[in-house]
């Protein structure tokens, strides 16, 4: 079980977020923004590419087509941040649950109606991951992931039950103790430099959560 030496490690971890990226307003997008980029090793433009969250989200936070290295994945994310200890002591919301089940049944039988649903964003997602489908061996992750305990047994079964019969759907749930492990496991300190470039002879790079600039 989390204690409160958890609770702080990941405060300060999405504290230290704000105001890095156009996105990381608040400590609650600096959680979704963290969350992303260890879970998945994603690079900052892939990051605010994948954000879904605000109106008209249908309970999905942000999406993710992996198709690294040949892999044909579609991340789900729904993120609930807390502003406190006590909170983080409760469970994942059950009320999210219904929202992902009704989105993914829309999805998975291709509901054209979805463009009035969903916000534009979200819809592009949409749009991606039918196209996704139509290549080889696609497979769905889904992602319950908040600074609290995971969702009640009972409810997390429901998930199972109801995904078991896409087949190719895993469920996983991150919690604030997960969190802690996974920060360590990756702990990447922030280098800060300057370099003085002679002409324009230069490009930047992306690959993953790489970034770097190249200088011919």
């Amino acid at each position: 079980m989390a204690t409160l030496l958890d609770w702080n490690a990941v405060s300060h971890k999405v504290k230290s977020y704000i105001g890095e990226s156009p996105y990381c307003t608040a400590p609650n997008r600096a959680f979704t923004y963290v969350a992303l980029e260890y879970l998945l090793s994603l690079s900052p433009e892939e990051i605010e590419d994948a954000i879904t969250d605000g109106p008209n989200d249908r309970g999905i936070d942000a999406v993710y087509v992996d198709d690294r290295d040949g892999r044909n994945v579609i991340h789900l994310f729904q993120f609930k941040h807390v502003n406190s200890f006590v909170q983080a002591k409760k469970n994942f919301p059950s009320t999210e649950v219904d929202k992902l089940l009704s989105f993914c049944a829309d999805l998975l039988n291709q509901n054209s109606g979805m463009k009035d649903t969903c916000n534009p964003i979200l819809w592009t997602k949409v749009q991606e991951i039918w196209s996704a489908l139509r290549n080889p061996t696609p497979s769905f992750e889904v992602h319950f992931c908040a600074n609290m305990m995971a969702l009640v047994e009972t409810q997390k079964q429901r998930v199972m039950s109801a995904l078991a019969g896409y087949r190719s759907f895993n469920v996983n749930h991150h919690t604030l103790d997960s969190l802690v492990r996974l920060f360590i496991e990756k702990k990447q300190p922030k280098i800060e430099a300057q370099l003085r470039v002679v002409d324009k002879n230069y490009f930047e790079r992306t690959d993953g959560n790489i970034r770097g600039l190249i200088v011919t």
